[in-house]
């Protein structure tokens, strides 16, 4: 755990072959080749780019782009989480419920305050993913959370209101009591 940021990070090499492994599924991708079983994922997809219509120009999925590419470009990948670190294998249930599962990596002290979350505690707006991991709809019916992990939040800048706060903790409209 760094001690200055509140963020553990991996002190030794991802040698882990599981993102190859969960992007041949989950990816918008071509296939360059016929695939062989355990083969490197380039070695026979082209997963798709940052590409107008599948991302927004701050890297948030627009598109159907499913969970690969999203988790590549995210910090989160950077430091070294892979898809295993938060979802069951195949289930993708996820291992831990509410902000259990971000401070696992993330200090709570430090995260999982309303310094941070600029929210009251146990409100929809407290809730890590609902600033950090935005959801989108897909197919009408198919409501899935942004895998690129903080592209919405700059760490630099204050968090913006959630479109997911609860109307607990949403400002309240002038004339209303």
């Amino acid at each position: 755990m760094n001690r200055d940021t509140g963020i553990a990070r991996r002190t030794e090499t991802l040698t882990s072959t599981e993102l190859e492994t969960c992007g041949v599924c989950h990816s918008r991708k071509a296939i360059a080749k016929n695939p062989l079983p355990g083969e490197p994922y380039l070695d026979g997809y082209l997963p798709a780019l940052l590409e107008a219509g599948f991302y927004q120009a701050d890297g948030q999925i627009e598109g159907e782009v499913y969970e690969y590419g999203s988790v590549l470009q995210s910090r989160m990948h950077a430091a070294g989480v892979t898809c295993s670190n938060c979802h069951e294998p195949r289930s993708a249930k996820l291992r831990a419920e509410g902000n259990a599962l971000c401070t696992q990596c993330h200090l709570s002290v430090s995260f999982d305050v309303r310094e941070h979350q600029h929210h009251e505690p146990c409100g929809t707006g407290a809730q890590c993913v609902n600033c950090h991991m935005p959801t989108k709809t897909y197919m009408v019916v198919d409501e899935r959370r942004d895998q690129a992990c903080d592209l919405s939040v700059s760490p630099s800048t204050p968090a913006p209101p959630c479109k997911a706060a609860s109307p607990a903790v949403r400002p309240a409209k002038k004339g209303s009591a």
